[in-house]
């Protein structure tokens, strides 16, 4: 017994709009003239289920209105938790301090009573002359007596003479 396509048995209705795909290869294989046997066979094979062998042009048994009835749905299973994995704990964000400025103090020196009459003054009442002070006043003494000597050795036209260059070195 050979099928056609016009002879294959074919359910109209929801389940042949919800499984395109098997009704094409169920077609194809009728297309080719192949036996009932052969084509119920790969039918079983696609769908999971055995179908009896019916007699020319005849539907398949009312149970198995196709595949709906007779293949479990293929739902997606949900993966189970497990249970002894430990859980991540969280790292909590450690808060940074803020560091307070701090005020920079000036240098000011507590003087005594007595650090102050010295700075002051003697008991003169004059100001007392530091190191630095009289130091200072030695080289102006100096400069000054260099620039007297200068002049004097100054010609009539007010520039210096030769001789007195080489006198100096």
């Amino acid at each position: 017994m050979r099928l056609t396509c016009e002879a294959a048995p074919w359910p109209s209705g929801a389940g042949a709009r919800s499984s395109s795909r098997t009704q094409n290869q169920y077609l194809r294989l009728a297309e080719r003239s192949v036996s009932e046997e052969e084509l119920l066979a790969t039918l079983g094979e696609l769908r999971s289920i055995s179908l009896r062998a019916a007699p020319d042009g005849a539907a398949p048994p009312s149970c198995c209105l196709w595949w709906r009835k007779c293949v479990p749905s293929r739902k997606k299973k949900k993966k189970k938790k497990n249970k002894n994995k430990k859980k991540k704990k969280k790292k909590k964000k450690k808060k940074k301090k803020k560091k307070k400025k701090k005020k920079k103090k000036k240098n000011v020196q507590i003087k005594s009573a007595a650090q102050k009459e010295r700075s002051l003054g003697g008991e003169d009442g004059n100001k007392r002359v530091t190191h630095f002070e009289e130091h200072t006043e030695e080289k102006e003494e100096e400069e000054e007596e260099e620039e007297e000597e200068e002049e004097e050795e100054e010609g009539p036209s007010g520039r210096r003479s030769f001789r007195c260059r080489a006198a100096r070195l």
